[in-house]
């Protein structure tokens, strides 16, 4: 199975959390547009002095897998969180304050610790394709990993402008249109008339590669 990996530029960010939505095409069964919302904090220091820090996604392939990157929408899905009809369309579990830049979660939020926390929505954000080698995080680089495989695909997700402060939460959103994800025996059986089908995701599943988590954690 693909492992999806998120690594920082800065140590001790963590993903407080991660909504991931998919959208499939009866055009075309091999593409799916997979929507990523991270809510993020910054570590419990005064003021990081550097403005604007990076996330990264490594989307770690397991052997056979072929899954490319279609398409990438940063700027416009991230947008869509200033719209005020898009967030009553996502249940309000976001909820728009007087400053543009700042969304208030709702008070029945999923999780509890979460619940009227106000989130930065940062001016901008760009999202775009990078060598997972050249990927460089506070512990260091992947290029010396034995690892990392040419077919692995990652992406940077650079939030350029935005000063970053201690013991704060950030909220960013983008999309990718990933070919081939699904498994062909899987399309087959989906294109069949009348047919029933389910395709499920296990965020709880053990990694399969477990000596780059070793390598990272280092």
């Amino acid at each position: 199975m693909s492992n999806i990996i998120f690594l920082s530029s800065i140590s001790e960010v963590t993903i407080e959390n991660l909504k991931l939505t998919t959208q499939l095409t009866a055009r075309d069964l091999n593409l799916s547009e997979w929507v990523f919302r991270l809510i993020i904090k910054a570590p419990n220091i005064e003021k990081i002095k550097k403005k604007g820090f990076s996330l990264y996604l490594l989307l770690k392939l397991d052997r056979g897998d072929k899954i490319k990157i279609g398409k990438i929408v940063g700027k416009e899905q991230h947008n869509l969180l200033k719209d005020r009809q898009y967030l009553e369309y996502l249940g309000r579990s976001l909820e728009p304050t007087e400053n543009v830049h700042i969304l208030r979660l709702h008070e029945e939020y999923e999780f509890k610790f979460l619940r009227n926390e106000e989130v930065i929505l940062p001016n901008q954000i760009e999202v775009r394709i990078e060598d997972p080698r050249n990927f460089s995080f506070h512990t260091g680089t992947l290029r010396s990993s034995l690892n990392i495989d040419k077919n692995d695909i990652g992406v940077k997700i650079d939030i350029p402008k935005q000063q970053i402060e201690g013991n704060t939460i950030y909220v960013i959103q983008f999309a990718l249109v990933l070919e081939g994800f699904i498994p062909q025996d899987v399309i087959k059986v989906m294109n069949e008339p009348g047919s029933g089908w389910s395709f499920g995701i296990n965020i709880h599943y053990t990694p399969e590669h477990s000596k780059l988590f070793s390598e990272i954690s280092q």
